[in-house]
């Protein structure tokens, strides 16, 4: 049993490599403190009403349970942050306006997106705004990594074209 003022062994152990798995998906500094801090929040709040005990808190497998809880608080973080709602694997809509200081690249961002076809703009949205890996685009929208990487490419192309079409040069 922990005592209130001890760091428990979970968050020891896994701790930095929760950081880590953030880092590489996210580069909001802030962002990632906070996930980190929910996580943190979440599987103690759990863990402590079964005595810290892996057995009676239904946990098989501490690790994977973990970093699930990880990766849906940052999926939840990322859904509220978001300017794109998802219903399963598509962008529907624009559902928050942009800030004062970002309304020129929020419209920008949001006029190049919409010029391009769904597949495209999703797999390029996935990629370049949330900074999910290529291999988890990739199951997401059943592809493979191949074929995902030359989709964003074209996207990215794509946008390209339409931004110097759109700027007149």
């Amino acid at each position: 049993m922990y005592k209130d003022h001890e760091t428990p062994r979970f968050w020891k152990t896994y701790g930095e490599a929760l950081r880590k798995y953030l880092e590489k998906r996210l580069v909001d500094k802030s962002l990632i403190n906070d996930i980190l801090h929910d996580v943190y929040l979440k599987v103690y709040l759990h863990c402590k009403r079964y005595d810290f005990c892996c057995e009676k808190a239904g946990v098989k497998n501490l690790r994977s349970w973990i970093f699930q809880i990880c990766h849906n608080i940052m999926v939840d973080h990322l859904r509220n942050k978001a300017k794109y709602t998802f219903t399963g694997d598509t962008i529907i809509e624009l559902t928050e306006g942009p800030s004062a200081d970002n309304t020129q690249s929020y419209l920008t961002v949001k006029q190049l997106l919409e010029g391009l076809p769904e597949k495209y703009a999703q797999a390029v949205y996935l990629d370049a705004v949330l900074k999910i890996s290529q291999a988890n685009i990739a199951r997401k929208l059943g592809l493979g990594i191949s074929a995902t990487k030359s989709r964003i490419q074209r996207g990215k192309r794509m946008l390209r074209e339409i931004y110097m079409q759109q700027s007149g040069s």
